[in-house]
């Protein structure tokens, strides 16, 4: 059965947080509605700001911490950790430079490409970080967005 409109839908391997109600363990595969009501989440704003016409959004963020001295061989996620200060840079920039959407630092924060670089359960941690980054960052002058990328690993195949 599909999400209502209310709801987002994520589906992770081993873990899910529901917001509305903690935090909830499922098995492997399975998917669940969860989180706060849309309205919660500010998307009047969102939809405004796509209503208005073409936006400027930011740019590649692993470019930009690799520009400033972080190597290709370890997590760019981990910065969230390891250098918050350098990520939240880069969001502030994006933002004077005029951009109304920014994403968060998390296209690959999730559990099973943290493995690789043994901070698969620091997901979690990476993930709240990014956000709190990125909002504190907008300081509401842009909107934060969720950046999720793909696991690299194909479906069934795992």
């Amino acid at each position: 059965m599909p999400c209502s409109s209310s709801q987002r839908t994520r589906q992770h391997s081993t873990f899910l947080r529901n917001y509305n109600e903690g935090h909830e363990t499922l098995e492997q595969g399975r998917t669940r509605c969860y989180g706060p009501p849309m309205a919660s989440l500010k998307t009047q704003s969102l939809l405004a700001l796509l209503e208005g016409g073409p936006i400027a959004a930011d740019g590649a963020m692993g470019t930009q911490l690799y520009e400033r001295g972080l190597f290709v061989n370890r997590s760019l996620e981990e910065a969230c950790l390891r250098k918050p200060s350098l990520v939240r840079q880069v969001h502030e920039e994006y933002v004077d430079a005029g951009a109304q959407l920014i994403q968060t630092h998390t296209f690959a924060a999730n559990s099973i490409k943290l493995s690789r670089h043994d901070l698969g359960e620091k997901f979690e941690d990476i993930n709240r970080a990014a956000v709190k980054l990125a909002l504190d960052a907008s300081d509401g002058r842009a909107v934060v967005a969720g950046a999720v990328g793909p696991t690299g690993k194909v479906p069934g195949v795992m």
